[in-house]
């Protein structure tokens, strides 16, 4: 569930509840996103909310992505190095990290992904 404060030029703040993603993302200059039980899970711009989620819930909640599961491996400063299931590692932004060993989704969004033949080994494609 979605509520909306949209700040009008007059100075008025509107609170409008929607499940329309498109429509609280596009007309709204903060939105809160509301898990199941009314809990607010971030409360953000929109951009922010789809950048720089503060949880899964809200990753999977705004737009889409693919998520990845892995296991942390270090942690310096917002960065997490993560072991993915192949054995490959990535760095991530860390997101509700604690610490080393912790299990973890990686969220990508698909509009991210880079295609580079020249970087798969040979005779993958």
């Amino acid at each position: 569930m979605f509520c909306w404060r949209c700040t009008n030029v007059l100075g008025i703040t509107v609170v409008y509840v929607t499940h329309d993603q498109g429509e609280a993302l596009t007309a709204s200059d903060r939105v809160a996103v509301c898990s199941n039980d009314g809990r607010i899970q971030q409360l953000a711009p929109p951009a922010v909310l789809y950048e720089q989620p503060e949880n899964s819930f809200v990753a999977g909640f705004i737009g889409r992505n693919n998520a990845l599961p892995g296991t942390i491996t270090s942690l310096d400063g917002d960065t997490a190095t993560v072991r993915l299931g192949n054995g490959e590692t990535i760095s991530a932004t860390a997101v509700a990290i604690r610490e080393n060993g912790q299990a973890t989704l990686v969220s990508i969004r698909p509009e991210r992904i880079e295609f580079k033949p020249e970087m798969m080994p040979p005779g993958a494609i």
